[in-house]
């Protein structure tokens, strides 16, 4: 039987007996020539489509160009997707950001609703007894299913002890962080388990919000945010603690003395002083904004000279300068993830033992009404005060304050010094998006293959998984590409659904940027602690855009014992 492979640019053809389809009653096939004209009449039925919603005219968008950069944005996507839905039903919100161009969205379609758009074109006809020579059904409209013997064999692969020449688990023995209305991780706890939101106005003391709100979002030159998360005495320090003269503090970026603070603290949770802790440990922390030197620019511009030390390596070095640590320093920033990054960065350096013991973590202070301009321009926060993780609302997150870091170690050396160990990481992965359908905007395929090659690193089957930290962020198509993403990972190995918790800490205390990531891992131990799974509030009604049912996950939203997962195994 011949085979049609499509891509955007051409249609070749193989054979491959593992491919045929027996006949039916009701299957449609088409001679090779009208795969080939299916293909060409669909891709122009799309830029139709397209080009209505952008104003122009089709023959102005090629095949391979990216839809975002033709200016197709979130609202667009959702309205060419809802015109599509009426001749080929309920479609997945995230396809355009799975197929960016044109072309491979093209080739999509064709592959997985052949039948429904070989009717539309009039390019079909029913099959007799026999399926004509040199003649196919195109491709089925769901993937192949994976044999049972097959997800047999691959949880056999996952689940088998480690091997020899693989990294060891490395153990987390300390922690420590300060939140919106937190002092202290224990404050958090209480505030997760009554369901409490942590964001409030802007404080008097910071900046005063009403020179720049427009509560209307009128007017481009102001914001349309009062909200945030903020901390308490950010400012307060005790500089000699750290014998750091008072002159020095006050030129010290207050994200440097929240990190000193915090790693300080860390090291008490897990019994320890940086006499009593190996020299050669890292220190790896997570950075992405830089407003206190914004003060210094305004004063310069008034003729006052002010240099104060606001550079982000120094976030880093102050600890292991202070710690007197000689393991790597280093201050990141890859947005976000920035503290998620921090912390795999050091687990790679403990696995190739570069250090023996590792600080990581992260930090955010927005001190300057200049970086929520920054937000607001691009549309990137939300008018009102709470985030809804999974749930439905106008989109964009709520900007918030914070600072948490941990210890690590490897287990071996954990259990031998008799540490406290709150959790171990048994694996982790790190990837970029590359070109996606535009700058800001994720790949939930490359979402789901970086979550799946941690899985694999850690030998852990996703059916043992009860439970999943989100990054939640509470947009209208940021969270369905996340959901996207982990349901392609989680569906490699199960079938099963709505069998793991989710949720989101963003939904209590904002998004903490560049110390989002160490902080949603901070829930997570503090649930691990109580055994008890919070609710992530503000999640109902769903997002219109995720259809729970159909995926792995179910949101958490009441106070729970977080069970141990009880699976059969081979049925």
């Amino acid at each position: 039987m011949t085979h049609s492979n499509l891509n955007d640019d051409n249609v070749s053809n193989s054979s491959n007996p593992e491919n045929e389809i027996p006949p039916c009653a009701d299957e449609v096939f088409l001679s090779e020539q009208d795969s080939c004209l299916l293909l060409k009449k669909t891709t122009q039925y799309l830029k139709e489509i397209v080009a209505k919603n952008l104003d122009c005219q089709p023959n102005k968008i090629e095949n391979k160009g990216v839809l975002r950069e033709y200016g197709v944005n979130s609202q667009m996507t959702l309205e060419i997707l809802n015109e599509l839905q009426e001749i080929l039903g309920q479609l997945s919100t995230t396809l355009l950001y799975e197929y960016p161009t044109l072309g491979q969205l093209a080739v999509y379609f064709v592959q997985s609703y052949p039948q429904e758009l070989a009717k539309r074109f009039k390019l079909t006809h029913k099959a007799s007894h026999k399926i004509p020579e040199k003649t196919q059904p195109i491709f089925p409209t769901s993937p192949k299913p994976i044999q049972a013997n097959n997800k047999k064999s691959v949880k056999k692969a996952i689940n088998q002890p480690p091997l020899e020449n693989q990294h060891e688990d490395i153990a987390i023995i300390g922690l420590s962080g300060r939140f919106p209305m937190s002092n202290d991780v224990d404050q958090l706890w209480a505030h997760l388990i009554k369901e409490e939101s942590c964001t409030r106005e802007v404080p008097p003391e910071r900046w005063d919000y009403r020179q720049y709100y427009d509560e209307n979002s009128t007017d481009p030159d102001k914001i349309y945010t009062k909200w945030g998360g903020f901390l308490e005495d950010y400012d307060k320090f005790d500089p000699l603690f750290f014998n750091i003269s008072p002159r020095q503090a006050e030129l010290m970026d207050p994200q440097q003395r929240l990190l000193l603070e915090s790693a300080w603290a860390t090291l008490e949770d897990a019994g320890y002083t940086p006499t009593s802790l190996s020299r050669n440990t890292g220190v790896f922390v997570g950075v992405m904004t830089n407003t206190y030197g914004s003060f210094a620019i305004e004063a310069f511009l008034k003729g006052n000279i002010h240099c104060p030390d606001s550079d982000n390596y120094d976030l880093a070095n102050r600890i292991s300068y202070f710690c007197d640590f000689n393991g790597p320093s280093l201050s990141i920033d890859t947005a976000c993830s920035s503290s998620l990054t921090a912390i795999h960065l050091a687990v790679e350096s403990l696995h190739r033992r570069e250090c023996e013991s590792a600080i990581a973590g992260g930090v955010n202070l927005t001190l300057h009404p200049h970086r929520i301009f920054q937000y607001c321009s691009k549309k990137m926060l939300l008018a009102g005060k709470d985030i809804h993780p999974f749930g439905d609302s106008t989109g964009g997150f709520v900007d918030a304050e914070g600072v948490a870091t941990v210890l690590l170690k490897p287990l071996s050396q954990a259990i031998a010094d008799g540490d406290h160990i709150y959790a171990l990481i048994k694996g982790t992965a790190i990837n970029a998006g590359g070109r996606t359908s535009g700058y800001n905007v994720p790949n939930p395929k490359l979402q789901g293959d970086v979550i799946t090659q941690a899985l694999k690193q850690a030998q852990i089957n996703p059916r043992t998984i009860s439970y999943v930290e989100a990054h939640g962020t509470g947009t209208k198509l940021g969270d369905p590409i996340e959901i996207e993403g982990l349901t392609q990972a989680f569906g490699q190995y199960t079938d099963d659904l709505q069998f793991c918790a989710i949720g989101s800490v963003k939904s209590n205390i904002g998004h903490l940027m560049a110390a989002s990531g160490v902080t949603s891992l901070t829930k997570v131990l503090l649930q691990l602690k109580h055994r008890t799974l919070v609710p992530s509030i503000h999640s109902t009604p769903p997002n219109p855009h995720i259809d729970f049912k159909k995926t792995p996950f179910v949101v958490q939203q009441k106070l729970a014992y977080w069970q141990r997962p009880k699976i059969a195994e081979e049925g």
